[in-house]
């Protein structure tokens, strides 16, 4: 399973995939959100009961899966059968 991945051309709103074209998930991945900050992005994966995390590259919108010694997977758990995410905007990144 996986996440493809596009850049966004700003003028236009066309889609160029991204290198490389899509990065690792786990099970079933259903739906994505990026936190306020546009650093990171979270993937629910729906038959896993999971969440992965990626750090978005600043520069060329690449996600690179969040994994460390002590989470390997990248994962967090969660309920059964997760099916959206989102994020609030906080008041203080409110415009």
């Amino acid at each position: 399973m996986g996440v493809w991945q596009f850049t966004v051309n700003s003028v236009t709103g066309v889609l160029t995939q991204n290198t490389p074209a899509a990065v690792a998930a786990a099970n079933a991945p259903t739906a994505i959100t990026v936190d306020p900050t546009s650093k990171y992005a979270y993937v629910v994966n729906r038959n896993d009961n999971t969440v992965s995390m990626y750090t978005i590259d600043p520069t060329t919108g690449t996600l690179t899966l969040n994994v460390s010694t002590a989470n390997p997977t990248g994962t967090i758990a969660t309920g059964n059968s997760p099916f959206r995410i989102h994020f609030d905007r906080p008041a203080s990144l409110s415009t």
